[in-house]
């Protein structure tokens, strides 16, 4: 005989049980809709849609309006349902100042 060992069937390949849960292993996504949240509403929702590289901007309301409540989301960018990687930066204005807390 040759005296090689046996080739072991690839039981490593499996793939982890994360992955499993996803139809394939995303890396892009639509960007979701956060008008109306708050700050951290919005963080928890774009966490939870896969974006990972969030950026929060602070913005006082001006003088004369339009108002916004505490931290509420005015504005973000990409638009909502723009498809972007994962790691890819989103912008997060909000209501309030950077001393407010808002930020998840």
């Amino acid at each position: 005989g040759t005296g090689g060992a046996e080739p072991t069937p690839d039981e490593e390949e499996e793939p982890s049980p994360t992955e499993d849960d996803r139809e394939e292993s995303a890396t892009a996504g639509p960007v979701p809709d956060l008008a109306t949240m708050s700050a951290e509403e919005a963080g928890a929702t774009l966490t939870d849609a896969g974006f990972t590289n969030v950026d929060y901007q602070a913005e006082p309301d001006p003088l004369f309006g339009p108002w916004y409540d505490d931290c509420e989301v005015k504005a973000q960018d990409p638009a909502p349902d723009t498809r972007l990687d994962f790691d890819e930066p989103i912008t997060v204005t909000y209501s309030g100042t950077e001393s407010d807390d808002c930020e998840p």
